[in-house]
């Protein structure tokens, strides 16, 4: 499930990514826009999405290391280390 909210984050940062590629000059050239998408529309739109999908692959991202460790004498364990 989080590695499916994490492809959800991807997919909005890559949308985020393709609004701010219409705003150079050869892709707007061949592509006609809605005359609402303006380009500070685009640049803040993306923007916005480009963060909304980092903020969600930071959210779910799991850390695999474990914040202790076990400190061994021989086979028994006398104490943990934080990492």
């Amino acid at each position: 499930m989080i590695i499916m909210k994490k492809v959800v984050g991807y997919v909005i940062s890559v949308i985020g990514v393709l609004a701010l590629a219409l705003n150079v000059k050869p892709v707007k050239e061949k592509i006609s826009l809605p005359a609402f998408l303006t380009d500070a529309n685009l640049v803040i739109g993306g923007l916005v999405l480009i963060a909304i999908g980092i903020l969600i692959i930071k959210m779910y991202s799991s850390s695999s290391a474990p914040a202790e460790v076990p400190i061994y004498k021989g086979k028994k364990i006398v104490g943990y280390r934080r990492r």
